[in-house]
């Protein structure tokens, strides 16, 4: 079974051309609150399902996926390491 984050590397490599370097739209709080499962581990099969829908069809949110794994990264990170 694939990750989600072999999911998501996968959707970068094939688009990653198309959505380098885009600024567009702030996605709306539902989809916030939708990367937020992602980025946490909470995402249903369904949710995370939707998800690749979503940034299938707004590649421009992708930077804020990317900004909510990044954050949960940091609040993860053990203290004293870079």
């Amino acid at each position: 079974m694939q990750t989600d984050f072999e999911i998501l590397a996968k959707f970068l490599a094939r688009s990653g051309a198309e959505v380098e370097g885009r600024i567009s739209d702030v996605p709306d709080s539902d989809a916030i609150e939708l990367f937020r499962k992602f980025a946490n581990g909470k995402a249903t099969p369904e949710e995370r399902a939707r998800m690749v829908k979503l940034v299938d069809s707004r590649p421009d949110w992708i930077a804020a996926l990317a900004e909510e794994i990044r954050q949960r990264r940091q609040r993860t990170k053990p203290k004293g390491k870079p």
